[in-house]
């Protein structure tokens, strides 16, 4: 079955857009984020074209980050931001497509991603939603076409898809049934049952599978069957 694409974080990108960048320091009178006095300045990096990327705002003593962070795109449309403390990501991260609508909402604690998360299309129909625990994907995330209607829902352990799954077609019926494990090379494979239907919601046929080496066991045309084996997957 086609395994869940998960939108890649900003992290990579907002990274790449930090290289052969320069800083430059202005000073800020804005209060302090924390219940601790800290004295901090906003800091601007630019790329070769001089285009402020990234704005943040430091800790002058201990050269940290400490308070807002955003960086931009070369268009200047805001592309990022979240909030610090001390060094350390901590509360709502917001990323936008260029277009300035809304692209995923995630909770930072600690530095890690922990908490509930949401990406959406850029028509601004919810594409994802699911939960973090420590950068990983935990419990059930719902999956969405750009239509608005439910395209499937995938149990996580652990940050990896271990449990059952489920697809629908674009008209809400059933289009796979089944559950994931994860294999010796960390690999997801179909293990156990798996049913797959028809685009009218009908069952079909059903398999037997074994980490990822599946058998059809029943079709609907001619019920229980002698198992036929399906090439391993890459």
């Amino acid at each position: 079955m086609r395994k869940t694409s998960i939108i890649a974080s900003l992290n990579l990108a907002f990274l790449l857009l930090l290289t052969a960048c320069s800083s430059e320091t202005t000073n800020n009178n804005n209060p302090p984020t924390t219940e601790e006095t800290v004295a901090v300045e906003i800091m601007t990096v630019k790329n070769d074209a001089g285009q402020v990327v990234e704005e943040y705002q430091m800790d002058k003593v201990r050269k940290l980050k400490h308070g807002y962070e955003k960086s931009f795109y070369t268009s200047g449309k805001l592309m990022l931001e979240r909030n610090y403390k001390l060094g350390q990501a901590e509360g709502k991260e917001l990323s936008y497509y260029e277009s300035g609508q809304l692209k995923s909402e995630i909770i930072n604690q600690n530095n890690r991603r922990n908490g509930a998360f949401k990406h959406y299309y850029e028509n601004g129909k919810l594409e994802q939603e699911g939960v973090y625990k420590d950068d990983g994907i935990e419990g059930i995330l719902k999956v969405y076409y750009n239509t608005g209607a439910l395209k499937e829902t995938v149990t996580y352990k652990d940050g990896k898809e271990n449990g059952e799954f489920i697809e629908y077609n674009e008209n809400n019926s059933l289009k796979a049934k089944g559950n994931y494990l994860t294999n010796d090379e960390g690999k997801e494979v179909e293990n156990g049952l798996l049913e797959l239907y028809d685009e009218t919601g009908k069952l079909s046929s059903k398999m037997d599978c074994d980490m990822g080496v599946c058998y059809t066991v029943w079709t609907a045309e001619k019920g229980n069957i002698t198992p036929k084996k399906l090439p391993k997957p890459n």
